[in-house]
């Protein structure tokens, strides 16, 4: 299923119109305050080619990326758009033969095109764009008519058939459920409808709006769009770059040559240097890709074994009224918010007595961080779980409260931090999720969440648990717009702190889910790849060595078949059963809510592993051998 919609921010310059300059930059810087991403600048009179050059300049200065469409043009006149354009256009037929030698052209000079087809183009327009696409891929788009007299169901799969790489644009009012699962995937610039209408209507279909350039993300790199405007891209676009590896930023030299190397020294528990860990998160060779794979999965069998762990868990979400607002989450909602909840007591000890007759031997639990609770709040809700699970004859581990919702219990009370963790263990607290932690690089963590704690108070809470007796997990969210040298740093932080305090049960890789946060709707980033995942999931286990001997993959991140996947890429766990998962969900996840036990161990069983379900300090409760599964 597409899950993404795509549709660029533009303002449109008719050169078709007369029109000084003073009111052409008047367009523009009106454009750049309202945050307009493209500039597209149209009109048939090719005698006014020069017009077009400095408008695009204008706009380049100010941080607004151009596309020409200027009718059918010449071989010349197309390499002189390509300098200041970040891509161009025709529409067929108005353009008629001409038109398709125009676009023949542009797959010559690497120009990236979207191509426009009126309604009264004759028939095989489509198949004559499939031709001259083949020989060069120059096609981005094709934006079909609104008024074709055939089925525009049917041309859109059609054009989805021929054309499987192209985006298939449609006019926003043509939108329908219908059309998406034919194959359309952008609406183009929404028709003047606001982006915020525009997504309600896709989510109600399961469909996320996303923002893209008037250059598609495949195109971004030297080879297709000019270095004037790629640098314009770098500064202001960068997160729309594909990662290929080595960044988008800035160019940092990767030390590729020492990557076997330090794979061997990996394998054997070494720490390595951010040189290393940054070649090896950037590395894209199949051949070294695989070594990774082999090294973590030796290491992983060394340090826990072939049994492949997991806890049967439920996440309580008490509340998602959040203060914070990071632009990579989907979940925190403000007070006022028609989506905002706050479980009061009786519903939340449901949960708590529903996770017990599941079998549950652990309830996660973390909220948005509440501008109402008062730290005696968060001691509450430890004491009324304990309360509950004690009236059941039952005993529940408190997993609970991640380090930004610990810093905002001290900042309400003003209690010290050893204060704070001796009075969350009288209530309840049997160990901290090391969650919050994104990327622990303060230069990420500004651009993602500026309100959020920055990596020295990370480090400070996650220490003074270990500290109070209080074991912690540990995470990364990753796919988003860190790069690798960040990635690096945050696997330094973490081995630093396990070997100081020897607290940390596990590392979990979390991939970022874009399609209903502030990130993807409006930073161009897409869901990492399956293949990008594993490879990021065999460095972290190779980055920890010995130090944490667990690594877990999130099914409910990466979908389970993918999870089993993992277990030859360094995974030795599952994660747990959850029965409620709000957090990944409301960011736009689609792969489940729920596991049973059994699919779990039926996971490990399809890797050809035994499976044991754990403790959430990993002691061993039941076993589950391979051969059971067969018998």
């Amino acid at each position: 299923m597409r899950r993404r919609i795509t549709f660029s921010r533009s303002v449109t310059l008719s050169l078709s119109q007369p029109q000084s300059r003073e009111e052409v930059l008047a367009l523009l810087d009106g454009a750049r305050r309202r945050r307009v991403k493209e500039l597209l600048v149209r009109g048939a009179d090719r005698a006014r080619l020069e017009d077009a050059v400095w408008a695009c300049e204008r706009a380049l200065e100010r941080g607004l990326l151009p596309r020409t469409e200027l009718g059918a043009l010449p071989r010349d006149e197309l390499a002189r758009l390509r300098e200041v354009a970040a891509s161009q256009g025709v529409v067929l037929a108005a353009a008629g033969v001409a038109g398709e030698e125009t676009i023949r052209a542009a797959g010559e000079l690497r120009i990236p095109m979207t191509v426009g087809i009126e309604a009264t183009a004759e028939d095989g327009v489509l198949e004559s764009l499939a031709a001259v696409h083949a020989d060069h891929g120059q096609i981005q788009a094709v934006v079909l008519p609104s008024d074709a007299q055939a089925d525009l169901q049917r041309l859109v799969a059609y054009a989805r058939r021929i054309l499987p790489d192209v985006s298939i644009q449609v006019a926003v009012a043509e939108w329908s459920p219908e059309l998406v699962r034919a194959g359309a995937t952008d609406l183009g610039d929404l028709g003047g409808e606001s982006p915020s209408a525009v997504r309600k209507r896709l989510a109600a279909g399961g469909y996320a709006l996303t923002e893209r350039l008037c250059v598609h993300s495949r195109y971004v790199d030297a080879d297709w769009v000019a270095q004037g405007v790629l640098d314009v891209i770098k500064r202001d676009y960068w997160s729309f770059i594909p990662r290929r590896g080595s960044g988008r930023r800035t160019e940092r030299p990767i030390a590729r040559d020492g990557v076997p190397a330090a794979i061997a020294r990996a394998r054997d528990g070494q720490s390595l240097t951010e040189e290393e860990l940054t070649a090896l998160f950037a590395e894209t060779r199949p051949e070294a890709i695989e070594d990774l794979r082999q090294a973590a999965d030796e290491l992983r069998a060394e340090v826990a074994g072939d049994t492949v762990t997991f806890v049967v868990n439920r996440n309580i979400n008490v509340s998602n009224v959040c203060i914070v607002g990071c632009a990579f989450c989907g979940f925190g909602q403000g007070r006022r918010s028609p989506d905002a909840y706050e479980h009061d007591r009786d519903e939340f000890a449901q949960r708590v007595l529903e996770a017990i007759e599941f079998g549950a031997t652990e309830v996660c639990m973390q909220s948005g961080i509440h501008p109402a609770w008062s730290f005696e709040d968060y001691l509450g809700w430890l004491r009324l779980a304990k309360e509950t699970a004690a009236g059941a004859g039952a005993e529940l581990h408190m997993h609970a409260y991640s380090p930004m919702e610990i810093a905002h219990m001290q900042d309400v009370s003003r209690v010290a931090l050893p204060e704070v963790f001796a009075r969350l263990r009288d209530a309840g607290l049997d160990s901290t999720p090391g969650t919050a932690a994104e990327v622990l690089h303060d230069g990420v963590r500004e651009r993602i969440s500026p309100n959020k704690l920055p990596v020295a108070r990370w480090v400070e809470i996650i220490e003074a648990s270990h500290r109070a007796g209080l074991r912690s997990t540990s995470t990364v969210m990753f796919g988003h717009i860190e790069e690798p040298w960040e990635l690096a740093e945050h696997m330094r932080v973490i081995r630093a702190l396990q070997e100081r305090t020897h607290g940390i049960t596990e590392f979990v890789p979390l991939s970022f889910i874009p399609f209903h946060t502030l990130l993807g709707r409006t930073h161009g980033i897409e869901e990492i790849s399956r293949e990008e995942n594993l490879k990021h999931t065999a460095v972290f286990r190779l980055a920890l060595g010995r130090a944490v001997p667990n690594v877990q993959a999130s099914w409910v991140k990466m979908g389970l078949d993918a999870a089993v996947e993992a277990l030859r890429w360094g995974v030795n766990d599952l994660g747990g059963t959850l029965m409620e998962e709000s957090i990944s969900r409301m960011a736009g996840s689609y792969h489940g809510v729920r596991l049973e036990p059994a699919d779990l161990v039926a996971a490990a069983h399809r890797a050809g592993r035994p499976a044991a379900e754990r403790t959430t300090l990993y002691e061993l409760r039941r076993d589950f051998p391979v051969i059971a599964a067969a018998t």
